[in-house]
């Protein structure tokens, strides 16, 4: 099992995770879907998306730093606890699934990846998660604040080519 990191989104594979399939719609995100939860130390925790074969979650922001014990009940159950071991950070950069390019997008004109390649010197927006814990992290499952940032405790280094480029921000978009 790949390890998970604090305020990531992460999903667990097997058979018989859900009756149904169901989409969380609504902040706060619910801890029940389809009649499932996932349990994260023993607390259930936020769900995106849960299936017959899958299912998407928030992990905690207080997860610790130590294993994390998993466990989904469903309708048809319980499974048994997983040992996930927790990182500091675990990063990975959303993309779009049509195109496979990453979720990159330009503030100067508000264009995509999808839609261009970046210019030199042109400041870029990296969508990504894994990333740790923040300052001021909202409360799981709701969306990150407009008005106070939620930056990182740890600066992520991002290059292209090998080259070091300097992160001016990293933390929780606002509102998602």
């Amino acid at each position: 099992a790949a390890g998970v990191s604090p305020g990531s989104i992460a999903s667990v594979f097997g058979s018989n995770l859900a009756a149904t399939t169901a989409t969380a719609d609504r902040f706060p995100l619910p801890r029940t879907l389809a009649d499932t939860q996932l349990f994260v130390n023993g607390v259930p925790v936020p769900l995106f998306y849960v299936s017959p074969t899958q299912i998407n979650f928030q992990v905690p922001f207080g997860i610790g730093s130590n294993n994390a014990l998993i466990e989904v009940v469903a309708s048809s159950g319980a499974s048994i606890s997983v040992a996930v071991p927790v990182e500091a950070v675990q990063p990975g950069v959303f993309f779009t699934p049509s195109t496979g390019v990453g979720a990159l997008s330009f503030p100067a004109d508000g264009s995509t990846a999808a839609q261009r390649a970046a210019r030199p010197g042109e400041p870029v927006e990296l969508y990504a998660v894994g990333l740790g814990a923040v300052n001021s992290a909202p409360e799981v499952g709701e969306p990150a604040s407009a008005f106070f940032l939620a930056e990182t405790v740890l600066e992520p280094t991002v290059s292209i080519g090998g080259r070091v480029l300097p992160a001016t921000f990293s933390g929780l978009a606002p509102g998602f």
